[in-house]
């Protein structure tokens, strides 16, 4: 692969492009459920097409991110982030104005291709760009999209823009940053030896395996915490508190690590994130009276994927390849997780929801321990 060991734009310009690209790719996660269940209401679209309308999100994604692993298209594409956000730009645009089923569909693609393709991009050149300040800026860059993804919905709830003026100002603001990033090389050349050891073959797979748990972790606690809240007894406007309470901490500390990562190491604050989400989910599992400390659960559950990603990077001293097969992982995991909690939520009260929830936290802390032990024997 012909790549670059840095972007051939300015680092204030990609400071300013990734953190307004995850914004934007962070307002349309939050508003994506908001727009299908519109779609449902309104267009007559039944749930089984809604949960294939996701599912075509999230192969999307997987085939933007597992492009970058095909060597002969790879080497010829300097163009990724820009590709990815003119196919951004364009399932916003149809997402906006289509009205046919099929046209929707394909939106549901190209925003695929384009999630996957900033998300590999950016997380890239953010865990790598910036030496030791690489875990401040992958917790901002996280944190900007946590922000867009409470400000879309606000702004919709409010009455302040509809659904679809919301996503045409997107799409345009996605087409003018096609032109800032048009020269944004986002390929980085791993640094690590070519010919890998058995023993860091083994780190990159079980830091895949953490990355895969702890996003199974992410994803079921947001699709599954507000059916959990509802079967404890709290009616639908107080789980909404609790769940606006969680992404609320859930942001803050994120904002916060990325102030405090160059006095406690990425690897310490996912090991926190980690064993703090097993010990609140264990604990709530034994005792339902502490839900109330849900929005702390935001607070753990937020550290771990910047930390544990940019732990995973400095760890394999990864490039493009190595954070693909990473992201490919966490891909995975968050299809994952929801799926198996829902068929937990199908025959289990609160406790087996908790239990389930629990297991993928102490999964994602044992990898990060055993990681630790492979590093030492490299």
């Amino acid at each position: 692969m012909t790549a670059n060991s840095s972007p051939s734009i300015p680092r204030g310009q990609l400071i300013f492009a990734g953190l307004f690209c995850f914004f934007l790719v962070g307002a349309e996660q939050g508003m994506l459920g908001l727009v299908v269940a519109d779609m449902q209401q309104n267009r007559g679209i039944s749930a089984s097409q809604g949960g294939l309308f996701f599912a075509l999100h999230a192969i999307g994604s997987a085939v933007a991110v597992g492009l970058s692993l095909v060597h002969a298209i790879d080497r010829r594409n300097p163009y990724r982030v820009a590709l990815a956000l003119a196919s951004f730009a364009a399932g916003l645009a149809l997402l906006a104005f289509a009205e046919v089923w099929s046209w929707l569909l394909l939106a549901s693609v190209l925003l695929g291709l384009g999630f996957g393709g900033l998300t590999l991009g950016f997380n890239t050149l953010f865990a790598t760009r910036f030496a030791h300040h690489s875990p401040r800026f992958l917790n901002l860059l996280n944190a900007v999209f946590g922000l867009g993804a409470v400000a879309a919905p606000a702004l919709l709830a409010n009455g302040l823009l509809s659904a679809g003026s919301l996503l045409a100002i997107g799409s345009v603001a996605c087409g003018v940053l096609v032109l800032v990033t048009i020269n944004l090389d986002d390929r980085i050349q791993s640094q690590h030896t070519a010919t890998r050891s058995k023993a860091s073959h083994t780190t990159l797979a079980l830091l895949a395996a953490a990355l895969f748990f702890a996003l199974a972790l992410e994803s079921s606690v947001a699709a599954w915490l507000p059916t959990l809240l509802v079967r404890h007894g709290l009616t639908q406007a107080e789980s909404a508190d609790q769940i606006a309470l969680y992404f609320f901490c859930f942001l803050l500390v994120r904002v916060g690590a990325s102030l405090i990562s160059h006095r406690i190491g990425a690897r310490m604050l996912a090991v926190m994130g980690c064993g703090g989400s097993a010990l609140l989910l264990g604990g709530f599992a034994f005792d339902t009276s502490w839900l109330w400390l849900v929005p702390l659960l935001g607070a753990v559950v937020g550290l771990i994927f910047p930390n544990l990603f940019g732990f995973a990077m400095a760890t394999i001293v990864g490039g493009t390849r190595e954070s693909a097969w990473l992201l490919l992982a966490a891909i995975a995991g968050a299809t994952t997780g929801p799926w198996v909690m829902g068929m937990i939520a199908e025959s289990s009260a609160v406790m087996g929801l908790l239990l389930g929830l629990t297991l993928w936290a102490a999964a994602a802390l044992g990898c990060l321990v055993l990681t630790g032990r492979t590093v030492k024997t490299e």
